[in-house]
């Protein structure tokens, strides 16, 4: 499990069913998000969204600015690997055919 750092913040997950956020440069934490179950997972920052994996099951994306939920989807199981994230699928579409 290795934490995302990104966006001036270091993003991790705990066996206590949270993830957290903490400053880059003081430590000091930002937010905590409360699963339920063990994060295991390293997290995934881009585009100011937050996403990861719980072993509730649930694949989720966070605001990375508060913390507040995003969407959360029912994966089932427990989940560990990192979720991949396609900032370019994410970002455009394509355009309308004429």
């Amino acid at each position: 499990l290795a934490p995302a750092v990104a966006e001036g913040r270091v993003v991790f997950g705990s066996a206590d069913g949270r993830l957290y956020a903490a400053a880059a440069r003081t430590g000091k934490q930002l937010w905590s998000f409360d699963t339920g179950s063990n994060v295991n997972a390293s997290p995934n920052v881009t585009g100011g969204r937050v996403f990861f994996a719980s072993n509730d099951g649930h694949l989720y994306s966070l605001h990375a600015e508060s913390g507040s939920l995003v969407w959360r989807r029912k994966l089932g199981g427990y989940l560990l690997s990192s979720p991949a994230v396609d900032v370019a699928a994410s970002t455009w579409s394509p355009r309308p055919r004429s």
